[in-house]
């Protein structure tokens, strides 16, 4: 994959869909996270890419 101008927005946009397709089990995976470490998990969703 060549580095092209264009290649930010692309990371940008790849990120944005794997972000929509981890909210979408994003409950069960909390849930699931919440049992093993008895911690609260933040949403994917509130963390901010650089």
């Amino acid at each position: 994959m060549m580095a092209t101008e264009g290649s930010r927005t692309n990371l940008r946009f790849t990120a944005d869909l794997l972000q929509r397709r981890t909210c979408k089990d994003w409950a069960a995976w909390q849930r699931q996270t919440a049992q093993k470490h008895h911690t609260p998990v933040p949403h994917p969703s509130l963390k901010t890419l650089p």
